[in-house]
């Protein structure tokens, strides 16, 4: 799927599920979590966050519910997520939306980290091409890094309408390429009995931090 396909894609599940989890394509709000915790692990004193991907504004939700004051921006390609999100967090002056076009470089700056949940897990014809120019596009707004998720070739199976990347290649690509100091993370479980079925990585953009 291409971006407008996606759009669609999201715009359909938003109308079936509602105000839900699954309408961002997570099974439920047990695992939403474990992923936030992992993901905003890259630094204990965040100050501001870019959610790239935002969906209905989760993240922000967590993060406030967290002890976060800081700047929270929103950015999504579905104009129904930032329509509930801008209502959800009406009277937050320091939670804000953006709408990106899609197929278009137009990402909000300023923040310190950028995390991004979920967006490299839909089948793309060019899912490697996307995930290496995105995440280009990230870090070079990103202040201080990025923590970002996506499914690991390391599995049993493989859904066909899934995309599945190569943790030792993206880190490769982190670190020859962007020219960042990644940290990987392949080893936790998002449910009891399970199997570590996707990786996270910290992409920090001075060592130590």
């Amino acid at each position: 799927m291409d971006d407008l396909k996606i759009k669609a894609h999201y715009q359909g599940l938003f109308e079936k599920e509602g105000v839900s989890p699954k309408s961002i394509q997570w099974p439920d709000r047990g695992s939403q979590i474990k992923r936030f915790k992992i993901l905003t692990g890259i630094d204990r004193d965040l100050q501001s966050v870019l959610d790239v991907g935002c969906g209905l504004g989760d993240l922000g939700v967590f993060l406030r519910e967290n002890e976060f004051t800081g700047d929270y921006v929103g950015a999504d390609i579905v104009p129904e997520f930032i329509d509930f999100a801008d209502k959800k967090f009406a009277g937050d002056d320091k939670s804000t939306f953006r709408l990106l076009e899609p197929n278009v470089a137009d990402l909000p700056t300023g923040c310190d980290h950028s995390i991004v949940s979920g967006l490299f897990n839909n089948y793309r014809s060019d899912s490697s091409a996307f995930m290496k120019r995105l995440l280009g596009e990230i870090f070079e707004v990103s202040n201080r890094g990025m923590a970002f998720n996506a499914l690991s070739t390391y599995v049993d199976y493989k859904e066909s309408h899934l995309s599945y990347a190569d943790p030792m290649e993206v880190f490769d690509f982190c670190k020859r390429t962007l020219g960042g100091f990644p940290v990987l993370k392949h080893d936790y479980l998002l449910k009891k009995g399970g199997y570590p079925y996707e990786f996270t990585i910290f992409l920090y953009k001075k060592p130590g931090l």
